[in-house]
């Protein structure tokens, strides 16, 4: 599983953060966290956005998600909504 999230960092599909990982794929963000699983989120967007990617990049490149906040679902979803970008959140099951 780790050589798997390695080859998704370098191919820029994966962020490390302190405490977890955060997956970008084609129709989502999903952040794995490996001290709180509690803490672990999903959101999911439309496919058809080709962009999305770029647009996910951009909020960390441009300095609107820095740091920590790469954790933080709330910043991502205030994120989503000040770019009126079309997502939803799913909950964690792990409690």
């Amino acid at each position: 599983m780790a050589m798997g999230f390695a080859d998704a960092e370098v191919a820029g599909q994966a962020v490390r953060t302190e405490n977890g990982i955060m997956l970008i794929a084609c129709n989502g963000l999903n952040y794995m966290d490996n001290v709180d699983p509690s803490k672990s989120w999903h959101i999911m967007y439309s496919i058809n956005d080709t962009d999305m990617y770029k647009k996910i990049m951009n909020a960390m490149t441009e300095g609107y998600i820095i740091g920590k906040d790469i954790e933080n679902v709330s910043k991502w979803e205030k994120y989503f909504e000040e770019k009126e970008l079309s997502y939803e959140r799913i909950l964690s099951d792990c409690r």
